[in-house]
């Protein structure tokens, strides 16, 4: 059963769940959350969390959470892991909100090199043959090259 989303909300705002190394108390931030949403295939929270916080849900997790500090798209690959296609749909919705040289580069990012090997999302949909995922990371790739590029009237933006 899914928890609703007012009782997640308070849950990740007590200082209680979470500890960091140095021992404080300290709330879930909406990135942590949102990784939180993507296991647990909780739709309707991944939403939430992206329409309220948009791309502060996007940012790294704390350190207690990913090993890797270099690795900046947990939320890509983990919802690449775990197939869940629709969150990665809002994933790449949500990311409309970065300038284009910003989605680029989260685009294009490592992933940990502890559970992905080092693998950018688009590697790791080859990888764990996720079809779905691979298509709705190359076309918002695609659209980040071809946009400003072609007319909606030219031949190659017409399949697009």
């Amino acid at each position: 059963d899914l928890l609703p989303i007012w009782v997640l909300e308070d849950m990740r705002t007590m200082e209680v769940f979470h500890w960091e190394d140095d021992g404080r108390a300290c709330s879930y931030s909406p990135c942590e959350a949102l990784l939180y949403a993507l296991v647990h295939d909780h739709q309707q929270y991944a939403r939430y969390l992206l329409n309220r916080y948009s791309i502060q849900a996007l940012e790294m997790p704390s350190r207690s959470f990913c090993c890797c500090q270099a690795s900046t798209t947990p939320h890509l690959n983990v919802a690449i892991r775990y197939n869940r296609v629709n969150i990665l749909k809002m994933i790449m919705d949500s990311i409309g909100d970065f300038t284009k040289t910003e989605r680029q580069s989260y685009l294009n990012r490592h992933g940990c090199v502890h559970i992905d090997g080092g693998k950018t999302a688009l590697q790791l949909a080859c990888d764990l043959v996720r079809p779905e995922c691979l298509i709705l990371l190359l076309i918002h790739v695609v659209a980040l090259h071809v946009k400003g590029k072609y007319t909606r009237s030219s031949g190659m933006a017409k399949g697009l």
